[in-house]
């Protein structure tokens, strides 16, 4: 999982001596301002900054999907709800089409909170399913707003039909 992959860049990481780490993913296509989202973690004094997106409850169950308190704070936060009653405590927008917030797999975290969280949950392995959810518990967690292009490419049907998507013209 992604927490095993930082896991075992930890010297790394450390020897730069940098105060943030951003952390994106391998199988998304997307573009985005990271300055922004780094400007929103440094208004909010966060620990983690998770950048999530507007999803419909027919893709929850294919990323994590956060509930937001008002101030942008994540209060919880589930990886690839299956259950349709699951999925509906965590509607957090008036949007019909789109009533979810899906975490986006690109996190910003202080490095000390990183290490720290590494270190003390070695066998956690995946951000989504075990490091986020277990740091909303202790840190200041919170969820960038994106709602730029985005697509998740980790399946080969997704991969394709994403490709043949940018072959089109935009209208």
């Amino acid at each position: 999982g992604t927490a095993d992959a930082v896991r075992k860049q930890t010297l790394e990481i450390q020897s730069t001596g940098a105060d943030f780490v951003l952390i994106l993913s391998g199988d998304q296509l997307y573009r985005m301002n990271y300055k922004a989202m780094a400007e929103y973690h440094w208004e909010k004094k966060a620990d983690i900054t998770v950048a999530v997106q507007p999803v419909a409850t027919a893709e929850a169950s294919r990323m994590g999907i956060l509930k937001r308190e008002s101030d942008g704070r994540i209060s919880s936060f589930v990886e690839k709800p299956k259950d349709p009653e699951v999925q509906k405590k965590f509607i957090s927008r008036d949007d019909p089409k789109r009533p979810l917030l899906g975490s986006m797999g690109i996190y910003l975290f202080n490095t000390k909170v990183l290490m720290d969280l590494l270190g003390d949950f070695p066998h956690y392995d995946d951000f989504g399913g075990d490091m986020i959810p277990q740091a909303i518990q202790s840190h200041s967690v919170y969820g960038f707003d994106f709602d730029g292009y985005w697509q998740d490419i980790g399946t080969i049907r997704s991969f394709y039909e994403t490709n043949l998507a940018l072959t089109t013209p935009q209208a």
